[in-house]
């Protein structure tokens, strides 16, 4: 439990910001929500790395894997929701005709949510070690700012292209 009473605080922030994008009264179109939850994803992961490590890469300090049934209510209670913000963003977006890819809403979001991850876990540490000339530098000439969130904004292209696809 301690180890949930240190990140519960970011967890609930970050979810928090979710749900605010979700409920902004200028966020009409699911689609447009829905890539705006997975910018905002990216733009925490570069932004505040550390923050974003312990709640999404690092597993709690328990001796084994446990059941659903072995764990406390506080940490069902406070479990992350990121993933689920956004499953059902994408099932709100499919029957709406605003996203037509009519993929299995779990499984295209699980896909979704591990090209996110997976651009949030290697660009930031990446950029870190080989510093902003590496990555700047193969980037092509038109592409301008931090090469992190450029990387990052093609990325949501590629999912706003992903998601419109039948």
């Amino acid at each position: 439990e301690l180890w949930f009473a240190i990140i519960i605080n970011d967890f609930n922030n970050f979810s928090d910001r979710m749900v605010e994008i979700i409920d902004d009264p200028e966020n009409i179109r699911y689609k447009e929500t829905f890539l705006k939850l997975c910018s905002y994803f990216l733009k925490f992961s570069r932004e505040e790395f550390d923050k974003f490590k312990i709640m999404f890469l690092m597993e709690p300090p328990l001796p084994k894997p446990v059941s659903e049934k072995e764990r406390g209510p506080y940490e069902l209670e406070h479990e992350p929701r990121a993933f689920e913000i956004l499953l059902v963003q994408l099932m709100k977006g499919q029957k709406a005709k605003e996203i037509i890819n009519d993929e299995d809403p779990f499984i295209l979001t699980g896909i979704i949510w591990s090209m996110l991850l997976g651009a949030a876990t290697s660009i930031s540490p990446f950029y870190d070690y080989l510093g902003t000339s590496f990555l700047s530098d193969n980037l092509p000439s038109d592409f301008h700012g931090d090469p992190r969130e450029v990387l990052h904004d093609l990325l949501v292209i590629k999912i706003d292209n992903m998601i419109s696809l039948k």
